[in-house]
């Protein structure tokens, strides 16, 4: 009986790590986008709709260790401008806070859909 309430309670404690560890990522995730689209220059060629995957590698301290393009947007200064957007911003200073398991997990080297919504038409 004891087991069985045991391992219940634990099952509800992970599941909610879980959650606060979602919440985090979408929040960092954000951080992240903002961050870049600060520093993003639009070029003459950008066009509503236009998106481009990039990979980034991040130190455990924020810093942009490496970014290159995952799937092209089929626009070289489109993608190379995020790209410059990206290491522009250097560090993500709010990463240090995160906690290290999920940095390793989530940041270190991940996925960003890059894709600024005030584009031309």
């Amino acid at each position: 009986m004891q087991a069985a309430l045991d391992a219940e309670i634990a099952e509800e404690a992970r599941i909610a790590q879980e959650l606060a560890d979602a919440a985090s990522v979408n929040s960092y995730t954000a951080y992240i986008k903002g961050e870049i689209q600060r520093r993003w220059s639009r070029p003459p060629s950008a066009r509503n709709g236009m998106k481009v995957t990039l990979t980034i590698h991040l130190f455990p301290t924020g810093e942009v260790d490496n970014v290159y393009v995952k799937s092209s947007s089929g626009d070289a200064l489109f993608d190379e401008s995020a790209i410059r957007a990206v290491k522009r911003v250097e560090r993500f200073d709010q990463l240090q806070d995160m906690q290290s398991a999920l940095f390793d997990r989530q940041f270190r080297k991940f996925d960003l859909l890059f894709n600024p919504g005030d584009l031309r038409q």
